[in-house]
């Protein structure tokens, strides 16, 4: 068994088995893969070993025993040489015969930290607290969550927040494009989810209207052909949809079933207890990262 360290608090740690514990690993495995052996003639489970070493290949069976041993040979390591693993290792076979294998862990570990002038360090952990408007800021998210999309009076434009149900072709030196169509899209103005400048143009548009839009794509975009390219679209617009919003009151707070959450007050409380878990532990992390800076330095 060897730890070798590497930079980047990265280091390979090598384990070797051989004789009986190996032996004993491989035959393990190849009763095992054996057992979920399926050839004709024979019930599963039921192949003579004879028959099935020719239909397992000996690498399968060494891989299979390799992890089988993979984990007792890696805490040994661990425990050996103190090892501090802050993720899981990366295992390589290698070597591996019917007598012997070599198992090759690529670990990180916990980097060394050399103290600097400790009794000189100056930290204080920042005092945390929920204002009133990050609570109010909870409650809109939720009347967000529950929110329903109706239909707006007949003739009523459509106004950036609206949901416009659209058909829409478009064309590249006036051929359509693939990719560039689509049938009763339900596409909400200002969500930027078409290219642009596309959905600005749908502003004040009302429904059974069609409107030209003319944009250009951007240089990143995914398809080579239209990266950069200016392009038109032809569109006609469908229902046109506004938000609306639910009143907050214990009757949400129930929709949202809650063990032990049924009013608002109680919905309120809990929001601010989450909030105020979520800062403090920021709050921890950057006073032990502090402590840890002036350390190393």
């Amino acid at each position: 068994m060897n730890w070798t360290k590497q930079e980047n608090s990265t280091g390979t740690l090598t384990v070797t088995l051989e004789g009986e514990p190996w032996e004993k690993a491989c035959a393990k495995a190849f009763n095992r893969m054996k057992a979920n052996l399926n050839l004709k003639g024979f019930r599963k489970g039921q192949v003579p070993d004879a028959l099935a070493k020719k239909s397992i290949p000996a690498q399968a069976v060494y891989e299979e025993a390799a992890n089988m041993v993979a984990q007792e040979a890696l805490d040994s390591g661990v425990k050996e040489y103190k090892l501090d693993l802050v993720a899981r290792p990366v295992l390589t076979v290698k070597d591996a015969t019917e007598k012997s294998v070599t198992l090759e862990f690529t670990c990180t570990v916990s980097p060394d930290v050399e103290l600097g002038d400790w009794k000189s360090i100056k930290a204080e952990k920042k005092a945390v607290e929920v204002s009133e408007e990050e609570i109010e800021q909870e409650m809109q998210h939720l009347q967000d969550h529950f929110a329903d999309w109706v239909l707006k009076e007949d003739g009523e434009p459509a106004e950036i927040g609206d949901q416009v149900t659209i058909d829409f072709v478009g064309m590249k030196d006036g051929t359509p494009f693939e990719g560039g169509s689509g049938e009763n899209y339900p596409l909400v103005l200002g969500s930027n989810t078409f290219i642009p400048g596309f959905e600005d143009q749908l502003v004040g548009i009302k429904p059974e209207e069609k409107r030209t839009i003319e944009v250009t794509f951007p240089e990143n975009y995914q398809v080579a052909d239209l990266a950069g390219q200016p392009a038109t679209f032809e569109v006609t617009a469908h229902d046109i949809k506004s938000r609306e919003l639910p009143e907050i009151n214990d009757e949400l707070i129930v929709r949202l079933k809650r063990d032990g959450i049924e009013t608002v007050e109680k919905y309120k409380e809990e929001a601010k207890n989450a909030l105020l878990a979520q800062k403090e532990k920021a709050a921890e992390d950057e006073f032990t990262n502090d402590i840890l800076n002036q350390l190393q330095a």
